[in-house]
Order: C-alpha cells, then sequence, then structure tokens
C-alpha cells in the first residue's frame, strides 16, 4: 500500500514537552530560533518574533518529550551528546540511545494505527540533547495516489464560530513575509469548527506570550494541548491527525479551554484530500484559500445542476418533500443547539492540579495586561522566589557549559512558515539534512554560558518557566 510523510516541528504544540517547554534548559527544555539569536534574551519582554531554524535544548537529566500519531513509522531528527531512552506504546524500543548523526531514532514497519512515542533524556550541563523535527509515515487511503492539501483560512465562511471573537492583524502573523489577519478570542470555550472530508487535517495558529490550553474535538475525541510559549511563533501545527476515512463526513472544533482573559488564535484548517476525480472541484482549490466566495459558487453550480435536471417536475410533487424537509431540518438544528449548550454548561473556570500551566505552581499567578494590541501575561509586581525543580537549584551558575550542541542545518530567516504541500512528502524513509550551513560555533557556546550564568530572578521579572 502506498504511503506518505508528514513533517512535525519541534515548535509545534503537538509535541508535548515534560516538565515544561520555554524555560531554562537547566530545569527542562529551551527553544532556540537561529533566525532570533538562539535562545531567548531573558532582559525582553516575553513575545519576541521566532522565526529561523528551531530547536528544543534540554541539559536536564529526565527531560522527556512525547508525540501521539497515526501510521506505520516515526523518525525523529535532532542532535545529542547525551543518552536517552524510547518507547512506543509504553514499550521500550530503545535503552540508552546514542547518535552521531542528525538522525536520532527511527522505527518503521509499526502496525497502522494510533502510536504514543516517549523519549526520556539523560543530559546535563556537559551533555545536553536537542530536538529539531519528527518525521511520520502513514499509509494513503486504498485507491488513492497522492493527498491534496486544501487551505480553509480562517476567514472562510465554512467555518462555524462560538463565542466572541476578533479579526486581528500583525505583521508577524502567520509570517513577516506574509501576513494575513486571523482571528482570535479571550473568553472560555468560544470554540471554531468544521465539517469536512478527507484523509488528514491539520489546525494553524500562533503561539504566544499569554496562549493556553485548549482542546480539540475530532469525531468526537477529545485532546487537549497547550499554546503557551514566551515567544511570538506567528504559524505552528496546533492540532495534526491523519488515518481518517476520506469517504466519510468529519466534524472537528477547537476550543479555548483556558479561563477567561486567556488567548486562543486561529490561522487556518489544511484537510489532506485524496486527488481523485471524487473530489476534483477541492483538488482545484488547493493552491488557493476557499473562501466564502468560492463556497457560493460551490453551491452554486450544483444547485443549477439540479434545477436544470428537474425543471419538468410539477410544483405539486415538490411542495410537499420541501415542507417536510424543512420540519425535519428545524428538529435537527434544535438538537444541535440543545447539545452545545448542554456540553458547555460547565466551563473551566481555574485550571485542576494536573493541567498544564504557563506559569509554575511555586510563582504568583500572572496577571493579564495589554501589549501592542495583544492580550498578553504580565509578571506579578511582587517579589518572585527563587525556582527549584525536584532539588534542582535554577538560579546562576559559575560553571560554563562543556560540549555543547548547535544548530547543524539550513532555514529560511525570512519566515517559518513551510507550504502545506511541502509538509507531505514521498514515501521514502527521510534522510539526514543536506546543505548544511556553517554555524558560529563560539556564538552558541556564549549565549548558552549567558543562560546559565544569569542573576537570579530579581522582583517584577517574568517567571523563568513555562510549562507545557
Amino acid at each position: 500500500m502506498a504511503s506518505y510523510n508528514h513533517t512535525i516541528d519541534d515548535a509545534d504544540p503537538v509535541f508535548k514537552y515534560y516538565p515544561y517547554s520555554d524555560g531554562d534548559d537547566a530545569g527542562g527544555w529551551a527553544p532556540y530560533f537561529a533566525g532570533s539569536g538562539g535562545f531567548r534574551n531573558i532582559q525582553n519582554e516575553p513575545g519576541d518574533y521566532a522565526t529561523g531554524q528551531s530547536l528544543h535544548y534540554t541539559a536536564f537529566s529526565g527531560s522527556s518529550v512525547a508525540l501521539e500519531f497515526h501510521g506505520t513509522g516515526v523518525y525523529l531528527f535532532g542532535s545529542a551528546n547525551c543518552t536517552y531512552d524510547v518507547t512506543i506504546d509504553d514499550s521500550a524500543v530503545g535503552t540508552g540511545l546514542k547518535s552521531t548523526t542528525d538522525v536520532l531514532f527511527s522505527s518503521n514497519g509499526l502496525s497502522l494505527g494510533t502510536h504514543l512515542l516517549n523519549l526520556t533524556v539523560h543530559a546535563s550541563k556537559q551533555n545536553q540533547f536537542a530536538l529539531d523535527n519528527a518525521v511520520v509515515t502513514d499509509n494513503l487511503p486504498s485507491g488513492v495516489d497522492a493527498l491534496v492539501p486544501v487551505v480553509y483560512d480562517n476567514t472562510n465562511a465554512t467555518l462555524q464560530y462560538s463565542g466572541s471573537w476578533e479579526v486581528n492583524s500583525n505583521y508577524q502573523i502567520p509570517s513577516k513575509a506574509a501576513p494575513r489577519p486571523y482571528h482570535q478570542t479571550s473568553v472560555s470555550m468560544a470554540s471554531v469548527s468544521l465539517n469536512f472530508t478527507g484523509a488528514a487535517i491539520a489546525i494553524n495558529g500562533a503561539q504566544n506570550w499569554g496562549h493556553w490550553t485548549y482542546n480539540v474535538i475530532l469525531d468526537g475525541v477529545q485532546r487537549q494541548y497547550n499554546a503557551s510559549t514566551f515567544w511570538l511563533v506567528g504559524d505552528t501545527q496546533l492540532f495534526w491527525e491523519s488515518g481518517l476515512d476520506p469517504t466519510e463526513s468529519h466534524h472537528i472544533e477547537i476550543i479555548n479551554a483556558a479561563a477567561a482573559g486567556m488567548v486562543m488564535s486561529l490561522n487556518d484548517f489544511t484537510v489532506y484530500a485524496p486527488n481523485t476525480p471524487s473530489v476534483s472541484l477541492a483538488s482545484t482549490s488547493s493552491s488557493v484559500p476557499p473562501s466564502s466566495t468560492q463556497s457560493a459558487t460551490y453551491s452554486t453550480s450544483i444547485s443549477a445542476t439540479s434545477s436544470s435536471s428537474s425543471s419538468k417536475v410539477s410544483v405539486g410533487v415538490i411542495a410537499g418533500p420541501v415542507v417536510a424537509g424543512v420540519v425535519l431540518l428545524v428538529f435537527i438544528i434544535a438538537g444541535l443547539i440543545w447539545s452545545r449548550r448542554h456540553r458547555r454548561q460547565e466551563p473551566i473556570q481555574d485550571p485542576p492540579e494536573n493541567m498544564p500551566a504557563p506559569y509554575y505552581a511555586d510563582y504568583p499567578r500572572p496577571i493579564v495586561g495589554e501589549k501592542s494590541g495583544q492580550t498578553v501575561l504580565l509578571p506579578p509586581s511582587i517579589s518572585q522566589p527563587e525556582q527549584t525543580y525536584q532539588g534542582l537549584h535554577l538560579a546562576a551558575s559559575s560553571e560554563t557549559a562543556q560540549g555543547t550542541l548547535y544548530p547543524y542545518s539550513t532555514y529560511s530567516a525570512d519566515s517559518r512558515t513551510q507550504s502545506r504541500t511541502h509538509l507531505l512528502q514521498s514515501a521514502s524513509p527521510p534522510t539526514s539534512v543536506q546543505g548544511q550551513q556553517s554555524v558560529d560555533v563560539e556564538r552558541i557556546i556564549e549565549l548558552i554560558a549567558q543562560r546559565i550564568d544569569r542573576p537570579p530572578p530579581s522582583s517584577g521579572e517574568a517567571p523563568p518557566q513555562y510549562p507545557h
């Protein structure tokens, strides 16, 4: 059976990092964006624009990252000068692994279905680990030779918004190279949904300081993710799912699961539809995001065909079925409204203890404020304590890092946004990144040393951890 590959970037919330995804690499994971100077300058306010090659670093032994995927194979790319363990579906598939190339781990020949990969790192200041991306292999539906991305922009009339939303513009979203309006909400339980047919689907949106948890419900199955970060990442995969039946209708909904004031934003939905004659109309619109005008044209063309073939049928024959159909439609709509209200009658007011949060438990809860037209979190005005995690002190250290890692592959400094088509690749196993650029190693080591030897947090400083 034919198959294909799909790329998931380390900055995508589809990856779940432990104990946190954005903070000091001495106690968890730290994002690195080559086009933005590397690690975040802790003297800056949160919300620096992230661009270029991205990596997630850790120097903390016990850090882990999990990825749920549907398919038959998975490949992890990055670099490491420490050992690490890998499990798939809770079964050990690699213990004390080492890698001298940018392929950290690969496994193919898995049974077709949903799998959970977990990687645990045995790192230190001298022996670190960096994750770049994952490539997942999945089978094409039977009788299908290719998938075509059909993009539904956030302004498409096909999308169904619930709750209070606003259309915003930011020259950095989804990228500086190609900015466009996006939808944003800070209302708890506000949502947007789409009915579609296809073999896979992705949801893209921005991440920023002030974003938090969101739920995605696909065909009745709910999953929770966290879009919190100290960076402004203009376009990330908020959700990805493959292995869907392209002959059936599917329903997907993304919900702001955080408390009021926390932000969720949407750039677009991308449906990966079979490139077959039965869906040729959808395929022709893949290069241009569908709009409300295109949807109207689609409806008109079907209506025109129906009316021409039934113009000889008498009005009396038509009237009865039409009235019955209208009555049935009213009942269906009433049922859907009741179901949505019943499901939303218990919004999340305060996060439970096991919910990922954009602040550390030992720190005072941040307050919500305004910055550059966007709702963000501001640090509390009271003094902050130094953070510890399982006995590990995260204050300044006089030691310097040895054997530190650095980026190794090419990137676009103008934009992190990838073409939806380029995310889908041929089914052949991925290879190491080619065309590597020279990297200023001394500069990278200097940046890491600055992060390790930084002073303790002072009053009013933003929390140094951002759990995922």
